[in-house]
């Protein structure tokens, strides 16, 4: 059974694992990802890592001399978006040649299909490539809103897949997020909400229901039923500002990381104040999904850092979750 804490107690998770990865003499976490027990890192170093949480091991390292742009894990796969080419990787190997867009178009990111056949690369002038993970080949281009000078007044800045694999948001410049119907291969609706502020970060929960985008000054939880805003969170622009965001495997909960703070937003309380995890830190967060020693699975949050090479894992004290779980 899948133990969901009730929202008063995350705030009170505490730290019950850490494991230090990438190299120590250049420390520091870009991105994160979850996929079932694996949590892939990739890092100032300029490698990315997969590590087995319920092992406790690094079941792989992909190494790169090129800035990492962003990265996703999911089905046994890995696609990183470096400078110099979008890298496809299972285990240790890297799959195929780099993927290059044309007229050296630089990624905006990366997003696998849930079906862990497919994956789509969003460059920032507007292409949106469908692809093969099995041999990281290009099966079309859904988008090419670029005129010949490989140029368009609204750049793309992020992107997210949806759950159902049959929508795909897309963050511009302008504050906006496209929702791209896939197989029609075209935009279906556009969220506007944000300033002109470009969007850095955009998410879908396993529900479908509900998408939250990230700019340098809000975080807007959308409920895509309705296609609408239903909620809107100031961010400051200093150390503590949100970085990163992730809703829980189950839709309830959307957490908010920057600096040494985490909160959780209760997504049918949305209005209400995000609770913060008082123990909890970093600028990278994610969702995990654990047993504990009853076979119970519990939710645990995932943070790391941009200045140090810990990735943490917190949760509820043992003693703590009979009692205070709900299923």
């Amino acid at each position: 059974a899948l133990v969901t804490p009730p929202p008063a107690k995350l705030s009170e998770y505490t730290e019950f694992s850490s494991k230090s990865l990438h190299r120590s003499n250049k420390p520091g976490v870009t991105h994160l990802s979850v996929s079932n027990e694996t949590v892939t890192t990739a890092g100032v170093d300029k490698s990315v890592i997969c590590y087995n949480s319920v092992e406790s091991k690094i079941e792989s390292t992909v190494s790169g001399t090129k800035e990492i742009l962003d990265m996703e894990c999911a089905g046994g796969y890995v696609v990183t978006a470096r400078v110099d080419g979008v890298i496809v990787s299972k285990g240790d190997d890297a799959i195929g040649k780099p993927l290059l867009l044309e007229k050296e178009e630089a990624v905006a990111g990366v997003s696998i299909h849930p079906t862990h056949q497919y994956f789509v690369v969003c460059g920032v002038n507007g292409s949106i490539l469908f692809c093969r993970l099995e041999d990281a080949s290009v099966i079309c281009n859904i988008a090419n809103a670029s005129n010949e000078d490989g140029e368009t007044e609204v750049k793309y800045t992020s992107c997210g897949m949806h759950p159902d694999g049959l929508i795909f948001g897309v963050g511009t410049s302008v504050g906006t997020i496209q929702v791209w119907d896939l197989k029609g291969q075209k935009i279906a609706s556009t969220l506007q909400g944000h300033t002109s502020k470009p969007v850095r970060s955009l998410t879908f929960s396993e529900s479908g229901y509900h998408a939250a985008s990230l700019t340098s000054d809000a975080v807007i939880l959308w409920d895509l039923r309705k296609i609408k805003s239903i909620a809107v969170l100031p961010v400051s622009d200093d150390k503590e500002a949100v970085q990163s965001m992730a809703f829980d495997p189950a839709g309830k909960y959307l957490a908010l990381a920057g600096g040494s703070k985490v909160s959780v937003l209760v997504v049918k309380d949305s209005k209400k104040e995000p609770l913060v995890v008082k123990d909890c830190k970093g600028d990278r967060v994610g969702w995990l999904v654990q047993e504990d020693a009853d076979k119970k699975k519990q939710f645990c949050l995932v943070t790391a850092g941009k200045k140090d090479k810990a990735l943490r894992l917190y949760g509820m004290k043992e003693e703590e979750k009979d009692a205070k779980m709900e299923e």
